[in-house]
């Protein structure tokens, strides 16, 4: 009788193990692996490696290698992040595309900062059917650095009869009551990408760093801005201490360059981000 007991128990174990073996088989075949879940996840657990490093362990080496590893991480993951939504994410990646989506930056905070946000992004763009990456070189230098760590939040498009030009508008800041506003011009022509040279003063960014504390009763950030629709750019006016002396310089684009609208002054405006 004990030997039936036993038998019969070897026979219901296998049984239940068998169906377990196949109803997980089941599962891993019905399973579909959705590429753009897959490349937030990742985006997830690479950032959330950063955090470890940055905040528990405090291991400065092993951190800025992670942070390092992100610009290879975006590009394994290129071809997924030009067709993902838009997204403003402050804590993991802040990805704007162009309206055509040809052109497209993805920024982030590298949590390598100490008192200043700093920083990071790289550039994606589409020629033909292949998608090219490029690091974007961003160091503080002085006060008015030539490449200053900034999220980029918007990208407009310029169209001209014989090219498209976009502008990638962004935030960062310098010392922690100055912020920082940037605007910059991007074009992919002659299967490449260039940074014509159309905004004020014959450039291809605008920098403005305002001093917050001499804002003088202005409770909001004095913004540059550009209005797509009238193809207009609006500057605050700073002198050499960065403050802001409550009026705006207006561009409006002639088809080749931004050119200065004369004769218009506007003071303490809240004009369009």
């Amino acid at each position: 009788m004990k030997y039936i007991l036993f038998i019969t128990f070897i026979l219901l174990h296998t049984t239940a193990a068998y169906t377990q073996s196949i109803y997980d088989t089941y599962a891993e075949a019905t399973a579909v692996t959705d590429s753009t879940s897959e490349f937030f996840s990742t985006v997830d657990h690479q950032f959330h490696l950063v955090e470890e490093l940055r905040y528990k362990q405090k291991n400065t080496q092993q951190l800025k290698e992670a942070v390092d590893s992100i610009p290879r991480l975006l590009n394994t993951w290129k071809s997924i992040i030009m067709n993902v939504k838009d997204t403003l994410d402050f804590n993991l990646l802040t990805i704007i595309k162009s309206a055509d989506k040809t052109f497209c930056i993805v920024s982030w905070d590298t949590r390598l900062g100490d008192s200043k946000i700093d920083y990071a992004s790289v550039i994606l763009y589409k020629i033909k059917d292949s998608i090219y990456l490029q690091q974007q070189k961003q160091e503080f230098i002085k006060s008015k650095p030539e490449n200053p760590k900034i999220r980029y939040t918007a990208i407009y498009t310029i169209t001209t009869k014989d090219r498209k030009i976009f502008l990638a508008k962004g935030y960062g800041q310098g010392r922690t009551t100055e912020p920082w506003q940037e605007i910059k011009t991007f074009c992919i022509e002659d299967s490449s990408l260039s940074q014509p040279n159309i905004l004020p003063g014959k450039k291809n960014r605008i920098l403005i760093a305002i001093n917050s504390i001499e804002l003088k009763g202005i409770k909001k950030i004095p913004p540059l801005s550009y209005d797509s629709t009238a193809l207009k750019l609006t500057v605050p006016v700073t002198d050499k201490h960065n403050i802001f002396n409550g009026s705006y310089t207006s561009y409006y684009f002639n088809s080749k360059k931004f050119k200065e609208i004369k004769d218009l002054e506007v003071r303490y405006a809240l004009v369009p981000y």
